[in-house]
């Protein structure tokens, strides 16, 4: 499955996904809004405040998700 470390990661910090440089991902707040996207397997927190957040990656075709918490 999907892998983000650290969880809970500091804000402002990067955290690590384990996909391929290709893989596309997005981080939804718990409301559902999208607050931010990218690729690669670096998920920058800057623009994230302290919660809950769910990201989703689609690497090579499949899809997945995970829970992210900011710090």
């Amino acid at each position: 499955g999907l892998v983000i470390a650290p969880n809970p990661v500091a804000q402002g910090e990067v955290a690590t996904i384990n996909v391929s440089d290709d893989a596309t991902w997005e981080i939804f707040s718990i409301s559902g809004a999208l607050v931010a996207k990218g690729t690669g397997n670096k998920l920058s927190t800057n623009s994230l405040v302290s919660g809950s957040y769910v990201v989703k990656v689609v690497d090579n075709g499949y899809s997945s998700a995970a829970q992210l918490i900011i710090k």
